[in-house]
């Protein structure tokens, strides 16, 4: 039986980032995946501009839309922009956006492969075993990208650091010209409505990052018609979102988690893709450090995320702080300085948590409890 270097389950983002860069460095990678591709999938399709540079190949033949100018509001009533003269956000349709990368991924030398369901996961002292229903199937190393929904999760013991949120999305035809993003606090709790510009259509959603707020597709119903005056959604599709990952302990050596599977989704945007990017890179670098006679690959892997962690715990502070006293915390969003270090921090590189945090002479009250406000 063949033993693979490395496996790789999940083709979204971040499987393939990390398959692409372990196949680069001319290691056997097999890639797996329930779907076959293109899948639909819920998610805006917005690649942030710190994504497009983390990423190893440009994205221009899946580019429908950039982005200068981000609008916002709350209750759908009190509005402000976020301009740039740079742009701020490639928008892409998910599905060609994923199916893109895996293509890519296979030309770098990537093994791809259907697979109808995992049934367990073994760990030895020198190999994963991977049962599957077509098979066993042997690896050095095993990374779990799948997902949310990860099935490697649930094989690895206490999940307990894991949450979820939750987003439910639609399709309305447009044959007007759009090129502004919308985000609009107060539509749903502890999250926001957006609509995103695409090629003849717009993307309109609900993201909470709390799923016990159920949404539901009435809830986007009345959120469509509010927003755009007709309700013609088509497409309508939902996804968990998997947060939490700053908590988590890695307990195998040899399984890595990395994207939505190990909860690394920024709970105050909602956004996954460029953690994804990131985390897949950070374990293939680890996987390859340890194949290459280095330190263990988990140890690497954890110390080398540690920034990430740090990121989304602030992110953690920051949604709960903002959603949780939305009035207060939308004024500030919406004042002209902290509109300019939002494109400057979030979009272009750091994350918007942190940010807040940084700025903490412009925005004190996230080191301090809220004051309530009549």
């Amino acid at each position: 039986m063949q033993t693979w270097e490395v496996i790789v389950i999940g083709a979204g983002p971040a499987g393939c980032a990390a398959a692409y860069d372990l196949a680069t460095s001319g290691r056997a990678v097999l890639l797996l995946d329930r779907c076959e591709f293109p899948r639909r999938k819920a998610c805006a399709g917005g690649v942030t501009i710190k994504a497009v540079r983390a990423l190893r190949y440009s994205i221009t033949p899946v580019v429908v839309a950039t982005v200068y100018r981000v609008q916002v509001s709350k209750n759908l009533e009190h509005s402000a922009n976020l301009d740039s003269s740079k742009p701020v956000c490639l928008m892409t349709v998910r599905e060609e956006f994923d199916a893109f990368c895996l293509n890519q991924t296979i030309g770098a030398g990537a093994e791809f492969r259907k697979i109808a369901q995992i049934n367990e996961l073994r760990e030895l002292s020198d190999v994963v075993i991977l049962s599957t229903a077509d098979g066993e199937l042997r690896a050095r190393f095993l990374l779990g990208a799948d997902g949310a929904n990860s099935q490697v999760r649930s094989f690895m013991g206490d999940t307990s650091w894991f949450r979820a949120g939750f987003a439910l999305e639609g399709q309305v035809a447009s044959s007007q010209h759009v090129s502004d993003m919308h985000f609009d606090f107060g539509v749903v709790s502890d999250g926001y409505g957006w609509v995103f510009p695409k090629d003849g259509h717009l993307n309109v959603g609900l993201y909470s990052q709390a799923h016990r707020h159920k949404i539901t597709r009435s809830m986007l119903a009345e959120y469509i018609l509010k927003k755009l005056g007709r309700y013609e959604a088509h497409c309508v599709i939902g996804q968990y979102l998997g947060m939490g990952g700053m908590r988590n302990q890695p307990s195998y050596r040899r399984v890595l988690l990395v994207g939505d599977a190990a909860g690394l989704v920024d709970p105050l945007t909602g956004e996954g893709i460029y953690h994804a990017i990131v985390s897949g890179q950070t374990a293939a670098r680890a996987v390859n450090s340890e194949l290459n006679g280095g330190v263990p690959a988990v140890e690497m892997f954890e110390t080398e995320l540690r920034e990430v962690a740090f990121d989304l715990q602030l992110s953690h502070r920051a949604a709960k702080r903002f959603y949780g006293n939305l009035d207060w915390g939308y004024s500030y969003l919406s004042s002209p300085l902290v509109r300019t270090v939002a494109l400057q921090t979030y979009f272009k590189g750091l994350n918007f948590g942190r940010a807040l945090e940084c700025y903490s002479f412009v925005v004190p009250y996230f080191s301090s409890e809220p004051e309530s406000h009549s």
